[in-house]
């Protein structure tokens, strides 16, 4: 009987679920105090440009990633039929993760971040360098789940895996273009493309393949049926592997931009059509027999909710990459 060391996803998971809760609260307080009744409270720190980086780094990287991070934990091992390769590196990754994003996240007010979209976070706060603490806790939690997949005891590997493997290398390099070396461009447009290299990408090769690989290990295991066409889940795979990189220069259509670069990025980006015909089929399909547990499962509610939404999302996406559309 294989024993699974499961906390590592508790650290990563609680925590995570009560800084959704403060990330919500901060969203409430900035449509209050800018919307319903405008600078009812004032002062420097409080004021919408100090307060909404606060919200956003709680939303993506206090709650989302670390949750996601915490799922991986969970069933890597599970679908590798090991247990973690080194639960003291993840203890390690954990030590380092949340003061880091703690710490760099409640500084903003202070005006410590820096004004690239969701790369706020600064080197230094104070004498700790929270930026490279972050990085470091990432490395660690890449080498831990990457030698788990290498030494694991089934060969052939689920779709989830392959998500999975794809999100570790792709968020590394992602992370380290928009936070690191973005400032090693020359200044201008330059930049700013990189920069929403960064800002597509965290949604596109972050938060997406991170949401599905999570959902086809969850959703088949909670109908209690096998999942669709593992062959359709790789074209998906694949799909996204090669088409959304291209996709960040759609932000800057119309803008001083390269005509043949927005040509490239709408051109791929239509091409993510086949990802979300991916999801939708497959939700539909495994959806079939099961509709009752819609009912009586609330994960397998929001599992479902949260597919038939991304489909939505990327067929909404693909119209909207249209010259005409922006």
């Amino acid at each position: 009987m294989i024993k699974f060391e499961d906390t590592p996803v508790k650290w990563f998971l609680y925590p995570s679920v009560l800084f959704l809760m403060l990330g919500m609260m901060f969203g409430v307080y900035i449509a209050f105090n800018t919307f319903v009744f405008p600078n009812y409270f004032t002062g420097e720190y409080v004021h919408f440009g100090r307060v909404r980086p606060v919200h956003v780094g709680h939303v993506t990287l206090l709650w989302l990633l670390s949750a996601d991070v915490g799922l991986f934990y969970y069933f890597i091992p599970r679908l590798c039929g090991v247990s973690l390769w080194s639960p003291k590196m993840a203890y390690v990754a954990v030590a380092l993760w949340w003061p880091a994003l703690i710490l760099g996240v409640y500084s903003y007010p202070t005006g410590t971040n820096y004004g690239w979209e969701y790369a706020e976070l600064p080197n230094f706060v104070w004498w700790i360098p929270v930026k490279a603490g972050l990085t470091i806790a990432w490395l660690l939690t890449v080498i831990n789940l990457f030698m788990t997949i290498a030494n694991r005891k089934y060969e052939k590997m689920y779709v989830s895996l392959w998500y999975a493997m794809g999100t570790l290398i792709w968020t590394t390099f992602t992370y380290i273009v928009g936070s690191w070396l973005i400032n090693t461009v020359p200044g201008g447009i330059s930049r700013v493309n990189l920069s929403f290299f960064y800002v597509h990408n965290l949604v596109g090769l972050i938060y997406t393949p991170m949401g599905l690989a999570t959902a086809y290990y969850f959703l088949p295991k909670l109908a209690n049926v096998p999942i669709y066409s593992h062959h359709l889940s790789m074209i998906g795979f694949w799909t996204v592997a090669f088409t959304y990189a291209w996709l960040g220069s759609h932000h800057i259509i119309h803008g001083p931009v390269p005509q043949w670069l927005q040509t490239t990025s709408i051109v791929f980006f239509h091409l993510v059509i086949y990802s979300c015909m991916d999801s939708g089929n497959k939700s539909f399909r495994n959806l079939k027999g099961t509709l009752g547990k819609i009912f009586t499962k609330c994960s397998y509610t929001l599992f479902n909710g949260w597919k038939y939404f991304l489909s939505f999302d990327l067929y909404s996406g693909s119209l909207n990459g249209f010259k005409k559309c922006e």
